[in-house]
């Protein structure tokens, strides 16, 4: 066996070391980035998969008519769980859900403000199975006194003493004491639960963010039904549940289940369903990476078949001394296995060695995985690549006729169109294809960035809620003003650049029985909104509750607002909800709350009958910013002691709404990056074979006269015209690849012929850089070097 086939693949190895290391190179750094690619997708896929009760995991939702529209969202009323638990036998366990709550906590002499805080039911821990390393919820969390916390805040908290967790008081917001009955192994990277601590949905209760309204969607919900339960019977059981517990006939949409292991790949809705959202970046991902793989073996096979006549004669004694085909193909798949198995080795250092920066690119904490599953996977890995690389080289090679080949006859592969060319034109086409995404992605990003937002976002900062700012809002407000470090304060619902609340059910004079589907993002403001956030005012005047005591119920709407209301007399509109009536005092120009890749929606800002969340403020442009912050924080100590001073700035707000884009953008140049490095290494193999193989037909013409420059031409035409090819292939499925990736977005640019153009620039200096030494030290040689043996 090891003479047989595996001395002579050794000793052809050593023969042709260039052709070897190219080979081994491009497989490795192929496999590399398949094996990187594997590990982000298995991560993806596993995400909320591994619980015990899996199957009976699932995850409630609504779904009805919305502005003319068939919508769906996974939001549902606070009281529907604990009353299905009641009403529904299939439904043996529920936990509400409320993440991304902060408090402060003290903790013996520690003071700090810890956020990632959740609000669940009992049965989450029964639900999910999340392992406690020490206590449990037990009975001071059955009557809201009780707090669960992760072994990570539990060392943040307790420090040395973090083992003895459980039992000790922690006083919540300098009011609440509750007890630790549980520490909780820290969450896996790969689930939606993200918290620092957990505390008893009782204790949401006493604090009053518990209702029983059936119109208000805020909370997420899980439930667990019997083993066995169709789902789809199950959603026509529970679909009317909503109708049947509320008068109010806009609350008439239906509840249905999700399965919960499709909650975190399936996360965007179209036409009422959840079909899309992260899926689509995984399927990405694995064509991407099978991509990868297919490079690398286009270069194996295409370095191969180019030594076709140097291992002619090969063949052709073997075959004269009796060797079959099949050991022939054999012999050369045993060449593509070792070679492989090389690749391999230093693919998988290579994918070590590249790990953390990969995690940086997909914001990840990807670890090597060792199972079963995975060595089975590397083997087929290894198997697909070396019948992938390997096996037309084989069936080429070793269909040689001995006669032809030993009485000279032998012809290269020399006709315009072989496979070599065609593997050429398909490796830079996928590499062109991958250029133009990548442009795509930074122009779309580029064209979001620049947009109109409708609010000045520089010199406007805001802070959130915490402690006692809500009573000691109007002195804080006016301490402020007086300070010189902010030129107007306002108090609003959300973050100018977060939108946190949306209804439909509004009427108003004249609209028709329609018009309660339309939905409206919310806002509100108590005063100088539109002069703090640096709103542009079309009609009418600004909310002001301190100048006019009746704008508590006052409201303003937004172009897309009157638009949708189809209103000719704004100013004096009186707008009515569930909750209450609202008389409009102005209209302000459209502006970007929610992603900067989604179109405007209609809404309504309301006075002070509304809530609170955020105090917004505008920085004085006459002193420094630092100096602006010393100031505030001083103002907001006073009036908020004992909690730190938080703030946040709109601008990087904004700039937080990239980071998925600037992922795909990462993750897009890597790909790209690594398609063209393969190509090149091909391409570059491929120019040193010809060069060597055309030695003495370069001497022979520079002897009749041929100049440097014409057999630089002459060796590069070949490959500039199959560049050309590609570029003419890769137009159309970019094109629709690109028109598919920017249906997505509502705000988006439109294609331009300049990206194809970049990408074709692009691929042709790099593909020049790659050949044009080679080529010009060949043609520059002098003849009497090639023709000295004739």
């Amino acid at each position: 066996m090891f003479n047989l086939y595996i001395k002579p693949a050794l000793r052809n190895f050593r023969r042709n070391k260039l052709f070897s290391v190219l080979n081994i190179t491009g497989l490795a750094i192929g496999m590399a980035g398949a094996m990187l690619i594997g590990l982000w997708v298995y991560n993806m896929t596993r995400y909320d998969r591994f619980y015990k009760d899996e199957s009976q995991l699932y995850i409630l939702r609504c779904k009805g008519v919305v502005s003319g529209e068939m919508q769906t969202w996974k939001w549902v009323p606070k009281i529907l769980g604990p009353t299905m638990i009641q009403e529904v036998p299939e439904v043996s366990a529920m936990t509400r859900y409320d993440n991304n709550w902060k408090f402060l906590f003290t903790a013996n002499d520690k003071i700090l403000e810890a956020d990632q805080g959740s609000f669940a039911d009992p049965d989450f821990f029964k639900m999910f199975g999340f392992s406690f390393v020490e206590g449990g919820p037990t009975m001071d969390w059955d009557n809201g006194n009780g707090i669960v916390i992760t072994q990570q805040f539990a060392k943040t908290l307790f420090g040395d003493k973090a083992a003895e967790a459980v039992g000790r008081s922690i006083k919540i917001d300098s009011v609440d004491v509750l007890k630790v009955t549980g520490v909780l192994k820290d969450f896996p990277a790969n689930t939606m639960f993200k918290s620092n601590y957990i505390l008893s949905w009782k204790y949401g209760a006493k604090l009053g963010f518990v209702d029983s309204n059936w119109f208000n969607n805020n909370v997420q919900t899980f439930i667990k039904v019997a083993k066995g339960t169709p789902l789809a019977g199950f959603n026509r059981k529970i679909e009317g549940f909503v109708g049947r517990h509320s008068t109010n006939p806009n609350t008439a949409y239906k509840i249905l289940a999700e399965p919960f292991s499709r909650n975190y790949l399936y996360d965007t809705q179209q036409n009422g369903e959840f079909v899309t959202g992260r899926i689509v970046l995984v399927k990405s991902m694995i064509v991407i990476g099978i991509f990868m793989l297919l490079l690398a073996c286009f270069n194996f096979m295409n370095l191969t078949t180019a030594q076709s006549e140097q291992r002619a004669r090969e063949v052709g004694v073997k075959k004269a001394l009796g060797a079959s085909r099949k050991k022939l193909m054999i012999q050369f798949l045993t060449e593509g296995l070792l070679l492989t198995l090389a690749a391999f080795i230093i693919a998988g250092a290579l994918a070590l060695l590249i790990l953390p920066f990969f995690n940086h690119l997909v914001d990840m904490d990807l670890r090597p995985v060792f199972n079963l599953k995975l060595a089975l996977a590397l083997g087929i890995l290894i198997l697909a690549t070396t019948l992938m690389a390997g096996s037309y080289p084989a069936l080429y090679l070793s269909s040689f006729s001995p006669i032809k080949v030993l009485g000279g006859k032998f012809k290269r592969m020399s006709a315009k169109l072989n496979l070599r060319s065609v593997l050429f034109v398909v490796q830079f086409t996928i590499s062109m294809v991958l250029i133009v995404g990548t442009i795509m992605i930074v122009e779309n990003i580029n064209y979001a960035r620049s947009r109109s937002l409708g609010y000045e976002k520089d010199g406007l900062m805001f802070s959130w809620f915490s402690g006692h700012l809500d009573q000691n809002y109007l002195p804080l407000r006016n301490a402020l003003l007086q300070s010189g470090a902010v030129s107007s304060v306002s108090k609003n619902m959300s973050p100018v650049s977060l939108s946190q609340s949306n209804g439909w059910g509004m009427s108003w004079t004249g609209s028709s029985a329609d018009a309660s589907n339309i939905q409206f993002l919310r806002f509100s403001s108590d005063a100088d909104m539109v002069k703090t956030l640096g709103m542009k005012l079309i009609k009418g005047r600004d909310i002001d509750i301190y100048k006019y005591p009746a704008d508590s119920t006052a409201m303003i709407l937004t172009e897309s607002a009157v638009k949708a209301m189809h209103l000719k007399q704004e100013i004096g509109t009186i707008v009515k909800d569930n909750r209450a009536e609202w008389h409009v005092v102005g209209v302000i120009k459209d502006f970007v709350i929610d992603g900067p890749f989604e179109n405007i929606r209609p809404m309504m800002i309301e006075g002070p009958r509304s809530w609170f969340d955020v105090i917004h403020y505008r920085l004085n442009p006459a002193h420094p910013v630092q100096e602006n912050l010393s100031t505030i924080k001083k103002v907001f100590d006073q009036y908020n002691p004992g909690f730190p001073f938080s703030y946040n700035f709109a601008d990087q707000a904004f700039q937080k709404k990239f980071e998925q884009s600037e992922r795909y953008r990462q993750i897009a140049v890597f790909a790209a990056g690594l398609a063209i490095f393969i190509s090149c290494l091909g391409l570059f193999g491929l120019m040193t074979y010809m060069a060597e193989m055309r030695m003495k037909e370069i001497g022979i013409r520079k002897v009749l006269g041929a100049s440097a420059k014409r057999l630089f031409l002459l060796l590069s035409k070949g490959f500039l015209s199959m560049l050309f090819i590609s570029f003419i292939v890769s137009t159309p499925v970019a094109i629709y690849l690109a028109h598919v990736w920017l249906s997505k977005f509502d705000y988006r640019i439109h294609i331009s012929v300049l990206w194809f153009v970049e990408a074709f620039c692009i691929s042709l200096v790099i593909a020049l850089a790659t050949i044009c030494g080679k080529a010009w030290k060949v043609a520059s040689t002098s003849p009497v070097n090639s023709l000295k043996t004739e």
